[in-house]
């Protein structure tokens, strides 16, 4: 689990250091930009629907298929020859992280009791310290000595035996929680989704309508989030909310 998610931090810490490189030789210096918004936008999405599934059958299968879309992402990204192409290797890779991401959370509340999911969750923010303090000199190294490729196409292969040992012993947690509500909160994750797409697209463009674009996109994510989180969140209610 914990070597999941560094790989998955790896890419992301990596992939911010190798961007210039990749910008640089495929000649996308002005519109690069869109590779980290399709990332993010997908993982908005993929973070709702993703818990969603989980709750209906459990955490194993989200994980077998974020892995996959994980990977197949960073193949297509890793030989990408333009913008649309690293757009959508971008984008899977953002649509497998957002779900092996909450799917790590379920598996969590599902493993340990109340009592040990605070040390749980600790180990796994553990395993984001050491991809934040050798990521960027490894895929700085890769970019620089191999290829920039090498950023993406390493993933998929470091990916194989962390996956092989936690994918059989998840077969425990299979099942769903009886009444999931999905479709509302779909519906929510979709708005999100989208005004958070139409508010990058509306800062990126530096006039009035572009701030115009960024306000709708703006309000469409706090009327998503309100159904995504729980009441009080966005004035930092005590307890849960907060």
């Amino acid at each position: 689990m914990v070597s999941i998610i560094t790989v998955f931090a790896f890419e992301s810490i990596g992939t911010a250091t190798a961007m210039p490189v990749i910008a640089a030789d495929l000649s996308l210096l002005e519109s690069y930009t869109w590779a980290f918004s399709a990332f993010i936008v997908a993982s908005l999405f993929a973070m709702v629907a993703g818990g969603l599934w989980c709750g209906i059958t459990g955490p194993r299968r989200p994980v077998i298929v974020g892995v996959i879309a994980l990977g197949i992402g960073s193949v297509v990204a890793g030989l990408a020859t333009g913008l649309v192409s690293l757009i959508v290797g971008r984008a899977l890779q953002g649509l497998g992280g957002g779900v092996i991401l909450v799917a790590v959370y379920v598996l969590i509340a599902r493993a340990y009791d109340v009592d040990a999911r605070p040390k749980a969750f600790s180990v796994l923010s553990a395993a984001w310290v050491v991809p934040s303090l050798i990521g960027p000199l490894v895929a700085g190294w890769l970019a620089e000595s191999v290829s920039w490729r090498a950023v993406f196409l390493i993933i998929p292969v470091v990916l194989l035996l962390p996956i092989a040992l936690l994918i059989p012993r998840m077969r425990a947690f299979e099942g769903g929680t009886p009444g999931t509500p999905v479709r509302n909160r779909l519906l929510a994750g979709g708005v999100a989704t989208v005004g958070l797409l139409a508010f990058q697209a509306g800062v990126l463009q530096l006039s009035i309508l572009g701030g115009v674009i960024a306000a709708i996109g703006l309000v469409a994510v706090i009327v998503g989030a309100r159904f995504l989180l729980p009441g009080g969140a966005l004035v930092f209610r005590r307890g849960l909310p907060t």
